[in-house]
């Protein structure tokens, strides 16, 4: 990259000089694309002469900034050789842009186009060196990121340490050997169809992605926090080879029954997915998981009383492989179960250890010096990450962009959003029923709407009520009656679903008319008292003049 007519543009001064004209005496501006291009060119100069890296951020650092932009109005009033001759310029300006500073991709989209790129150099390449050599030269025209390749017997590995990813190719029939505990793993299986998933992969936790090649030879890329529609393709594939097959036989009729079932049993669980809040219904979604594992193996245990006409040696490798990805799907919803008792005992561990009089650290322990709403939250999400920090595919983000705001906490589970958290802190003369509100609209009406298109009841919702030495009756009180009193305001369905000692879970419904599916939200909300001034709360609840339990 020596020049701009390198890269296919060729300078024109009269056009240039047109372009000008129009842009200074039509607009309000006075910048020129020929002045702009005769200090390009200069620091191309410098690159070319000295090809050192000051001179290349220079030339990076000028072409960073939108410092020339053409405006609509502009290329309105221009004729096409011009408007072609502007395009151009623009194209190229952006060619030299990705060439300086390599291409830039958000983490999840840029962890997708390896995968892609993987997989792609997987069908066409024949050795393993190949399918390195590529991955390596696309690596490195992304300018900054780290990587690493390590080969072993077993697979090509490829590391992300940035992104917290690893890839890894395996091209040998063999034990999954697990070396990255704290990143999130795709697995591609760069072998035909035949062979069987590895059976160590369904003893793993964070792995995000697996692909496998099918009969034509391309891959299919299953996530495992929602594989029900590869596995119900799976089946239907299964059922059509044994229709197809002329053996007559019980076992063959038997085992036609319970991948047709198995098939069913999937097909409703995938149904429910789409129809209710899945990711609250993950207990009955459990017992249908592991229901359809069972029944998958007791499949696979009647192929071997059938012929090899009606089944093929893939049959039942492809049936393992089935419940192999069920049993990672089954791990992802436990995780996302047990979310709930970790947030739970955060909260706990925050309350056990006395932090907000700890923390103070000044004599007499006034409220004034405790924690605020963001140290708490921070506080909670310290907590999940420690539980969370190794071997698994959740991540917890505080302050974490959705929409047009900023949620206190947000779970993300592989790159799919799983729960939000919104914390709020009444203080001492604080309007207890606003501070509802505000959390209780955050989440319903906001958070779970902007963070997918149509799947926002997926979300778990959570609303942490912090407060400073409150009486919990009358935190209790305010909090039901503004739960209904929003409902009332809003036209919404409230139900209350379950209570403890601290807490309530409860669901709003809006009707959205005929066309479309009622939107349900369920919200799980945690009452968090902590003790400050202790010993004054205890003195008023000890006082027991002018008591009487009846009233006298």
């Amino acid at each position: 990259m020596q020049s701009l007519s390198e890269l296919g543009f060729e300078r024109n001064l009269e056009i240039e000089k047109s372009i000008d004209r129009k842009n200074i005496t039509l607009g309000l501006s006075a910048e020129s694309l020929r002045s702009y291009l005769d200090v390009l060119e200069e620091f191309f100069s410098d690159y070319s002469k000295l090809g050192d890296a000051p001179a290349g951020r220079a030339l990076a650092d000028f072409l960073k900034y939108d410092k020339l932009s053409a405006r609509e109005w502009l290329k309105k009033v221009l004729s096409q050789e011009e408007l072609y001759y502007l395009e151009n310029f623009e194209a190229t300006r952006s060619k030299i842009r990705e060439t300086l500073s390599g291409r830039s991709y958000r983490r999840w989209d840029f962890i997708h186009y390896m995968l892609g790129l993987v997989e792609e150099s997987c069908c066409h390449q024949s050795t393993r060196e190949a399918i390195k050599s590529s991955v390596v030269m696309a690596l490195e025209s992304f300018r900054g990121t780290v990587f690493q390749v390590i080969e072993t017997q077993e697979a090509l590995t490829i590391y992300l340490p940035g992104h917290r990813h690893v890839i890894y190719v395996a091209d040998e029939v063999g034990d999954y050997k697990q070396k990255f505990s704290d990143c999130l793993v795709s697995v591609v299986f760069n072998y035909c169809n035949c062979a069987p998933l590895h059976k160590d992969i369904a003893r793993q936790v964070n792995i995000y992605s697996i692909s496998v090649k099918n009969e034509r030879g391309r891959f299919e890329r299953v996530y495992t926090s929602d594989p029900l529609d590869w596995c119900v393709s799976k089946l239907d594939k299964l059922n059509y080879l044994l229709n197809k097959s002329r053996e007559k036989s019980t076992y063959k009729d038997r085992l036609l029954a319970e991948l047709s079932e198995c098939r069913n049993d999937l097909e409703l669980l995938r149904r429910d997915k789409s129809a209710y809040a899945y990711y609250q219904e993950d207990r009955l979604s459990l017992d249908a998981v592991k229901k359809a594992r069972s029944k998958i193996l007791n499949c696979a245990a009647h192929t071997q009383k059938l012929s090899l006409s009606a089944v093929t040696p893939e049959f039942s490798t492809q049936l393992y492989s089935i419940e192999r990805i069920l049993k990672l799907a089954f791990k992802s919803m436990v995780q996302r179960l047990e979310l709930h008792r970790d947030i739970m005992f955060s909260l706990g561990e925050i309350k056990r250890n006395n932090t907000l009089y700890v923390a103070s650290g000044v004599r007499g322990k006034k409220i004034e010096y405790a924690f605020g709403e963001e140290n708490l939250s921070a506080m909670l999400a310290s907590n999940l990450k420690c539980m969370h920090s190794r071997a698994n595919n959740i991540s917890i983000y505080c302050e974490a962009l959705v929409g047009n705001g900023r949620s206190d906490i947000k779970i993300i589970q592989g790159s799919t959003a799983v729960a939000v958290i919104e914390c709020k802190l009444a203080r001492a003369g604080a309007n207890v029923s606003d501070k509802v509100v505000d959390a209780i609209d955050q989440l319903y009406a906001r958070y779970s709407e902007n963070e997918y298109a149509n799947a926002g009841a997926d979300i778990q919702l959570y609303f942490v009520l912090f407060s400073h030495d409150k009486d919990f009756r009358a935190i209790a009180q305010t909090v039901s009656e503004t739960l209904k009193g929003y409902a009332r305001r809003n036209n919404l369905i409230y139900d209350l679903l379950e209570r403890s000692e601290n807490g309530v879970r409860f669901s709003y419904t809006e009707d959205r008319g005929d066309n479309f599916a009622i939107k349900r939200r369920v919200i799980n909300l945690v009452v968090c008292n902590l003790e400050v001034e202790f010993h004054a709360r205890a003195k008023m609840r000890k006082n027991l003049k002018n008591y009487s339990p009846f009233g006298n």
